[in-house]
């Protein structure tokens, strides 16, 4: 695009009707206008029908106006615009975004605006914020029904809504993120090593690379949900009770996942998969709040679970409970904490329906020293204590 102040200074513009069509693949690149005018989008699809696709694979890249005032999204697809392509080939959309409002990496507005694919659909978008007393955008927003397909999507990014009005204003319309019932949707920081807080009410002290909310994971359906990477930082999960349209979750990183204190997580009909270096379960929860409300809960071999102990109470130390099924896998079971228990205490760590496999090295009757004390770990079919002797 061009530069100067009056704006619309689109890299590359598909309008209503206007199509670009590849036989064996399609690459567009855009750049918007370095002008101080607004709408200076990297590249902009506008209108039902306005096209971009390929009977191979489809690559799109924007970049918005680096001095853009406004509306200098990445990647601007609204009012029906879609990019796409057949058979089994990949989409990468690729957006950076530039100014004060609309500035986010890729924006996907209003009903029929789609990305979509049968094979594997990638999004990688960052949103660089320009200006004074502005609110800041997500990363990647998809909205007012917008819709990202495909048979397996993956979305790299540090900051996404898919409800909410992502930084805009504008009244809350969800989108979708649609996979097949034997397809994964993967959510993961740009930030390589950077943390991610999940559900709501994330510690404020926490600051996550990349936060996941309820109204986003509501608008998730699939087969599979994947969030976190290998090599990835903290993942700390709060509240989260809008876990209903896919069927596993895994949450995935090298590093620990933490619970906020008093978190829940209600997935009624979705297994859930904790695969990290650690848990760290906090006190808080009462005995009749289940931390788990999902079918089956299994841990990762080789994993390490930190039970925090500050008191007798159920409130006073951390206890993983399930409405379902618990799969201990071997995980490592590890106490913390400076309180000193009593001759005599019980201490129930795991509570659920049935309950699969042992901690790491802790057969039934061991005996474990922890702050100097004796604690005898047992196991029945639905449960697992700690006696203090």
């Amino acid at each position: 695009g061009g530069g100067g102040s009056v704006g619309g200074s689109t890299g590359v513009h598909v309008a209503d009707g206007g199509r670009v069509t590849g036989e064996v693949g399609t690459i567009v690149t855009g750049i918007g206008g370095a002008g101080t005018g607004s709408h200076n989008f990297g590249v902009l699809i506008q209108l039902s029908d306005a096209l971009i696709t390929s009977g191979g694979n489809t690559a799109v890249s924007g970049t918005g106006g680096a001095n853009t005032s406004s509306y200098g999204a990445g990647v601007f697809i609204f009012l029906g615009g879609q990019i796409t392509t057949t058979g089994d080939s990949q989409v990468q959309v690729t957006g950076a975004g530039y100014g004060n409002t609309f500035s986010h990496g890729i924006v996907l507005l209003d009903s029929g605006s789609a990305i979509t694919g049968t094979g594997t659909v990638n999004l990688a978008g960052t949103a660089n914020v320009t200006g004074f007393g502005i609110v800041s955008p997500t990363d990647i927003f998809i909205a007012g029904r917008g819709m990202v397909s495909g048979g397996r999507v993956n979305i790299q990014t540090n900051g996404l809504a898919i409800a909410g009005d992502g930084g805009t204003g504008m009244p809350n319309i969800a989108g979708s993120v649609t996979t097949s019932t034997t397809g994964t949707v993967t959510i993961q920081p740009g930030t390589p090593a950077g943390r991610i807080g999940v559900g709501t009410g994330i510690d404020d002290f926490f600051n996550p690379a990349l936060t996941v909310s309820n109204d986003s994971l509501g608008q998730i359906t699939g087969g599979n949900l994947v969030i976190g990477r290998n090599g990835g930082g903290t993942v700390q999960i709060a509240g989260i009770n809008n876990l209903t349209n896919v069927q596993n979750v895994q949450f995935l990183t090298d590093g620990d996942i933490t619970f906020v204190r008093n978190s829940r997580i209600f997935a009624p009909s979705t297994n859930i998969t904790l695969s990290a270096f650690g848990f760290i379960i906090p006190p808080g929860n009462n005995s009749d709040v289940k931390l788990f409300n999902s079918p089956l809960v299994t841990l990762a071999t080789g994993s390490k679970v930190q039970i925090q102990m500050n008191g007798l109470l159920p409130d006073q130390y951390g206890h993983l409970d399930s409405t379902g099924a618990i799969n201990l896998n071997s995980a490592t079971l590890q106490f913390t904490g400076s309180y000193s228990p009593t001759t005599g205490q019980v201490f129930t760590l795991v509570t659920a329906i049935s309950i699969t496999g042992t901690f790491r090295d802790l057969p039934d009757n061991t005996i474990v020293v922890f702050n100097g004390v004796s604690l005898r770990i047992n196991y029945t079919a639905t449960s697992v204590t700690a006696t203090v002797l």
